[in-house]
C-alpha cells in the first residue's frame, strides 16, 4: 500500500514539473512604435555645423533596424540626415540601448538657439513578409549655434587659445565625425582654425587613457605626438592634421569623446614661451563590444506589457486656447493572459499646467478587462492655455493593471507628442503715400505691420500688385517678434496714367515653414508727366493785355504787370512751404517709427 502511494505521488509530481514551465511561460513582446524610445541632446554644436546626440532604447524582444532620420521643422538643418558612418541601417538587438552621433552642415548665417524636431524610421524583419513592420518615432532637441561669426574669435574658448576645431577642412568641405565599429581602423581628422596672430612651433598630442569610455582606441605605440611642419599659420587660416587609429576591441557601443591637447608658440625664434590648449573630438562607435550570456543561464525574459499601439490628434494643426481630443489604441500583448483593473491617467510630461483636461472632463479613465491580444480605443479630451509657448509638448500616458491569472500588479507608460500653435494676428496701418505719382516716377510709402499675436511671423517681405505697378526694389522685413513691428518704408514705380487700384501684399511664414499673406488695398491716382490739355485758371493771363472793366463811365485801366509777378512770387512761395511742411513731416514720422 505504501508502495503505490509513493508512486503516486511520484507521477503527480513529475506531471506538475512538465506542465509548469509551459504555464509560466511568456509571450515575447513584439516590436513596436510605443517598445521604441528616441532621446536628442546637444553635442555641443558649433558654427556651420550641428552635432546631435541619438539616444535609442529598443524595449521590445525583437531586433529593429534605423533605416533613416531626417528634419521635418527644417529651420536649419536639411531635410534628410545621413547615419554615421554613410550606412544605409543600423541593428540595435532586443533590448538594447544604442547611441551615436549626428552631423549637419548648416548655413553660415545660423546663430543662436533653433529647436528642431527628427524623424526616425525603424524597420522589422519578421519571417512573414506580411507582417514586417515599419515604425516612425519623432523627437526635438535644441541647438545652440552662438552669436559670433566663424571668423570671430570662439567666445567659448578659453582665454589666449589660438585655434578652435572647425567644422570645415581648408576645400570649405564639411568634415564627418569618425564612425566604425569596435576593433576597425578609423580616421580622424582635426581641422584647426586659427584665430588670432602668428602661430608656430605647432604639434598636438591626444589624451590617453586606460578608459575606454576617453580612450576608446588600442595603445599602439609610446608616442602619438603629430608635429605640424608647414611653417607658421596665419589668423583665419585653417590646417589640418589626420589620426589613423584602431578601435578597441572591448569598446562599447555609444558616442565617445576624445581630448587632444595642442601646443604651440606665438614667438618661437624669439624665445616665446610654449601655450597650450585642448580640442575635444566626438568617435562614433557603431557596433560596439557585448558581453557574452555565461553558458547554462537564461536570459531574462519580459513581461507581457499593455502598450500603446497608435495614437491620433482630431486636428493637423492645433492652436493654444483651443480643445481637441486625443485618440490612442491600448494593446494587450499577451496571447494566454487578459489584464484587468487597468488605470489609464494622461498629463502633460513637463508639468506646465499649459496643456489640462478640457473643462468637465478628467485626465483619468478605468477599464475593467482587455482580454489576451485584444485591444481598446481611447479618447481624452485636452484644452492648452492662451499663452502656451508654440512648440512641441510630450503628454506622458501612464498605466496601471494587474493580471488576470495571478493579479500580479504592472506598470507601463508611454508618450504622445502634439504640436501646439499660436495664431497669427497681424494688424496694418492705413498705407502712406508721400509724394504724388507720375508716370515712369517713384512714389515713395509707407506701411507699418504690428504683429499682434503671441508667435513670431517669419522671412517677411512687401510686393505689390495693380495695373502698372512694381516695387523700385524688393523689401525684406526679415522676422517680427511677438509684439513686434515691422516698419516697410519702400518706394514703387507707376508706368499706367489715371485711377489704379492695386494691392499691397505682405508674405510672410508660421513657425512651421508654411508661408501665408495678407493682402492691402490701396488707390492712388497716377498723373502724367508734361503736356496735356491747358486748364483755363479762371484770370488774365500776365503778359497778354487787360482791357479793363466797363463800369458804364469808361473803361478802368488794366493791372499792371508787377502786379501780376508779385502774385506768381506769391504762389510759388506758398507752394514751397507746403512741400517743405511736408517733407519735414514725412522725416519726423519716419524717425517716431
Amino acid at each position: 500500500m505504501k508502495l503505490r502511494r509513493f508512486l503516486a505521488l511520484f507521477l503527480a509530481l513529475a506531471l506538475v514539473l512538465s506542465i509548469a514551465p509551459a504555464a509560466l511561460a511568456v509571450d515575447p513582446v513584439a516590436a513596436s512604435a510605443s517598445t521604441i524610445e528616441v532621446t536628442l541632446a546637444d553635442a555641443n554644436s558649433t558654427f556651420g555645423v550641428a552635432y546631435i546626440l541619438v539616444t535609442i532604447n529598443n524595449t521590445s524582444d525583437e531586433a529593429i533596424a534605423l533605416t533613416g532620420a531626417a528634419c521635418t521643422s527644417k529651420r536649419a538643418l536639411p531635410a534628410t540626415l545621413s547615419l554615421p558612418g554613410g550606412v544605409a541601417s543600423i541593428t540595435i538587438n532586443a533590448g538594447d540601448t544604442y547611441q551615436m552621433l549626428l552631423s549637419a552642415g548648416v548655413g553660415s548665417g545660423v546663430t543662436g538657439s533653433i529647436t528642431e524636431t527628427l524623424e526616425f524610421t525603424f524597420f522589422v524583419d519578421r519571417v512573414d513578409p506580411a507582417v514586417d513592420g515599419t515604425y516612425k518615432k519623432s523627437a526635438s532637441v535644441t541647438l545652440n549655434f552662438g552669436t559670433s561669426t566663424p571668423s570671430s574669435p570662439d567666445p567659448n574658448a578659453p582665454a589666449g587659445s589660438a585655434f578652435r576645431l572647425s567644422a570645415y577642412d581648408a576645400n570649405k568641405k564639411l568634415v564627418p565625425t569618425p564612425s566604425g565599429d569596435a576593433g576597425e581602423k578609423i580616421t580622424i581628422r582635426l581641422p584647426l582654425f586659427c584665430m588670432e596672430g602668428v602661430i608656430e612651433s605647432i604639434s598636438v598630442t591626444p589624451k590617453l587613457s586606460t578608459s575606454l569610455d576617453e580612450w576608446p582606441f588600442a595603445i599602439e605605440q609610446m608616442d602619438y605626438t603629430y608635429y605640424y611642419n608647414g611653417g607658421s599659420v596665419t589668423t583665419n587660416q585653417i590646417i589640418e592634421l589626420d589620426y589613423t587609429l584602431k578601435l578597441a576591441k572591448k569598446v562599447t557601443a555609444g558616442v565617445k569623446k576624445v581630448d587632444f591637447i595642442i601646443t604651440y608658440s606665438k614667438n618661437a625664434f624669439t624665445g616665446g614661451e610654449a601655450l597650450t590648449q585642448t580640442v575635444s573630438v566626438y568617435v562614433n562607435v557603431v557596433k560596439g563590444y557585448t558581453e557574452p550570456t555565461p553558458s547554462g543561464e537564461t536570459p531574462p525574459v519580459s513581461q507581457p506589457k499593455l502598450i500603446l499601439e497608435k495614437y491620433s490628434l482630431s486636428a493637423d494643426k492645433i492652436y493654444a486656447g483651443e480643445e481637441f481630443e486625443v485618440y490612442f489604441t491600448l494593446k494587450n500583448t499577451s496571447s494566454v493572459e487578459a489584464v484587468k483593473n487597468i488605470q489609464i491617467s494622461i498629463s502633460d510630461t513637463l508639468d506646465t499646467g499649459k496643456i489640462l483636461p478640457a473643462k468637465g472632463g478628467s485626465n483619468t479613465i478605468y477599464i475593467d478587462r482587455i482580454e489576451s491580444g485584444g485591444s481598446y480605443d481611447v479618447t481624452y479630451k485636452m484644452q492648452s492655455s492662451s499663452d502656451i509657448d508654440p512648440k512641441a509638448y510630450k503628454l506622458g500616458v501612464a498605466m496601471a493593471y494587474e493580471g488576470a491569472k495571478n493579479v500580479t500588479g504592472y506598470t507601463a507608460s508611454d508618450t504622445i507628442s502634439v504640436t501646439i500653435l499660436q495664431k497669427i494676428r497681424l494688424k496694418f496701418d492705413t498705407p502712406v503715400f508721400y509724394d504724388e505719382c507720375y508716370v515712369g516716377q517713384t512714389c515713395a510709402v509707407y506701411l507699418a505691420m504690428y504683429n499682434m499675436g503671441r508667435s513670431s511671423v517669419y522671412n517677411c517681405m512687401i510686393g505689390i500688385e495693380g495695373d502698372g505697378l512694381q516695387l523700385e526694389e524688393t523689401f525684406f522685413g526679415g522676422t517680427v517678434a511677438a509684439g513686434g513691428t515691422m516698419s516697410a518704408d519702400f518706394n514703387i514705380i507707376t508706368n499706367t496714367p489715371g485711377q489704379i487700384e492695386g494691392f499691397i501684399v505682405v508674405t510672410y511664414e508660421d513657425s512651421l515653414g508654411e508661408q501665408m499673406q495678407e493682402k492691402i488695398p490701396v488707390s492712388l491716382f497716377v498723373m502724367e508727366m508734361g503736356g496735356g490739355e491747358v486748364i483755363d485758371p479762371g484770370f488774365e493771363i500776365p503778359g497778354k493785355e487787360d482791357p479793363g472793366i466797363d463800369v458804364g463811365g469808361g473803361v478802368t485801366p488794366g493791372m499792371p504787370l508787377w502786379a501780376w509777378i508779385a502774385i506768381g512770387v506769391g504762389v510759388l512761395g506758398c507752394g514751397g512751404a507746403v512741400l517743405l511742411v511736408l517733407k519735414k513731416r514725412r522725416n519726423r514720422h519716419l524717425e517716431d517709427v
